[in-house]
């Protein structure tokens, strides 16, 4: 390979973080400059505008640099791990306290998921009404199959009402995850301050979150997300780690497609490495053990996605189903503005076979960006990315419904659910706090992907996934929700912008 070609390709990482620099930096300014432009397609709860909030944000953003920098630069030693594995217990505690005050029974998909598990757990057959379900949707067997386990456990456990299992199991992934973030950080830098602020920040912003209660995709491939990034750090020999990499990645992109991305990214970013050094042999086999531990891992992964849809729905593949093509479709859509339309459903359902639905699909998809004008498609995919990113709770306000909620008179759970559930009288406060540390975390990605230049081996696999999974909310159905699988990929992000800005300011000072 020529010295142009190998230049090219070892400088392309870093022209994909600045072009993901350049997106962070639109998004923060359609989120704060246009918010009363696209407001009305979507409405995030905050007490205070974004324009209000950018300068409280860029104040904690601040301080936080100033508090890494002030440091003495030491290093994470082994009383750390011991002060984090108190802390997690200590946070574990209050997730199980704040759980069992929050819970509610969720309505929409949710329920037929949870429903369907609980029928399952209990060992009663399948409805023709749950078939037609998963026909329609068999996204949601795998999840349906996963919650169906910790169900049954609950029901020979003989708990009066299993389903309570499923909060306290949440709050624990969601510890979990804090926990494998804290564990993957430690691995980027060894700076002690960087690692508690952002231990600190991550565990505000998402720590008690509502979705760790519902019984769905997001807080299950959450965990999934950080544990495939932990393993992307491990230092285990080639074929294990990316044997291992892969069953997670895609076991949690059966709960949830999208994380797939982030596998996808980091393919890219390993194969501009390896064919920078094409001409070694040794490129050749460890590139061929890869390949080889790739397929070990995703095949196990397949299977349990296709047993547990085929189970659920009668196959594997079922014709009726709404297909990444509807949801292409249904991501075009003007009217919605690529949210849920029934009449996109109605519009699917209508074809006899997968095939032609699909063809369909794409071919309404095309119509509609086409009908559009330039302006038009720039308003269009500004609104969507506006939806996209416009809540720091990640629409914790706006994506449930809740149908029936236990009844709790004791004072500790009235006040917290007058800050998480919505319309309560605390909740807007709570949803105020958690968007000013949003805009914080996108500000320093920004300058991350735009400003540093060494940095850790996987900052631009990280870049490249948000990257990516920005570019799927503006083609696919798009709602603040489906960034939430990835929030510990912007904290990690952040907390590496926020440490280099602390560098940049020792140096200053050091200069003085």
């Amino acid at each position: 390979m020529n010295t142009r070609t190998n230049r090219f390709l070892q400088a392309l990482p870093r022209a994909i973080m600045l072009m993901a620099g350049a997106f962070f930096v639109v998004i923060l300014c359609i989120l704060v400059f246009f918010q009363g432009t696209f407001e009305s397609y979507y409405q995030n709860g905050s007490l205070l505008s974004n324009t209000i909030l950018l300068p409280i944000s860029l104040l904690g953003a601040a301080l936080w640099v100033w508090f890494i920098a002030s440091g003495n630069g030491s290093n994470i030693n082994r009383k750390d791990m011991w002060v984090l594995a108190g802390f997690q217990i200590v946070l574990l505690g209050v997730q199980l306290i704040a759980a069992r005050a929050i819970w509610f029974y969720p309505g929409w998909d949710i329920a037929m998921v949870y429903t369907s598990a609980q029928e399952l757990a209990s060992g009663q057959g399948l409805t023709q009404a749950m078939t037609e379900y998963y026909q329609l949707c068999p996204n949601n067997a795998p999840i349906t199959v996963f919650l169906s386990i910790p169900l049954a456990i609950g029901v020979k456990l003989g708990l009066a009402v299993p389903y309570a299992i499923l909060p306290y199991l949440g709050a624990l992934m969601l510890n979990l995850t804090i926990l494998l973030c804290a564990l993957c950080l430690r691995k980027i830098t060894r700076n002690r301050r960087q690692f508690w602020s952002f231990v600190l920040i991550l565990s505000l912003w998402i720590g008690i979150h509502m979705f760790m209660t519902i019984p769905y995709t997001d807080i299950y491939s959450l965990f999934f997300t950080a544990l495939t990034l932990y393993l992307c750090l491990s230092e285990l020999k080639s074929f294990p780690k990316w044997a291992l990499m892969t069953f997670t990645c895609f076991f949690g992109a059966s709960l949830k497609p999208s994380l797939a991305v982030f596998f996808i990214a980091l393919l890219i970013i390993k194969a501009i490495g390896a064919l920078a050094h094409l001409r070694e042999k040794e490129q050749w086999k460890r590139g061929l053990i890869v390949l080889i531990a790739i397929v070990i891992g995703i095949i196990p992964a397949q299977i349990w996605q296709n047993q547990s849809t085929a189970y659920l729905a009668g196959s594997a593949v079922p014709q009726g189903q709404l297909s990444t093509t509807h949801y292409l479709m249904l991501g075009m859509n003007g009217d919605t503005m690529g949210g849920h339309s029934p009449d996109d459903v109605v519009f699917t359902s209508s074809f006899g076979s997968l095939k032609e639905s699909q063809a369909a699909n794409l071919s309404e998809a095309w119509s509609r960006f086409t009908s559009r004008s330039f302006a038009e498609n720039i308003h269009f995919f500004a609104a969507k990315a506006y939806k996209s990113y416009g809540d720091g709770t990640f629409g914790a306000n706006t994506s449930l419904l809740a149908m029936q909620t236990p009844h709790r008179t004791d004072s500790l759970s009235l006040f917290l659910r007058s800050i998480f559930h919505t319309n309560r009288p605390l909740n807007a406060m709570y949803s105020t706090f958690e968007q000013a540390i949003w805009l914080m975390l996108l500000m320093l990605c920004a300058y991350c992907a735009i400003a540093c230049k060494k940095h850790h081996p996987i900052i631009p696999i990280i870049t490249l996934a948000l990257l990516g999974l920005t570019l799927y909310q503006l083609l696919f159905e798009v709602w603040p929700r489906y960034l939430f699988l990835f929030a510990p990929l912007y904290a990690i992000m952040a907390a590496t912008g926020a440490h280099q800005l602390s560098t940049q300011l020792q140096a200053l000072l050091k200069k003085k």
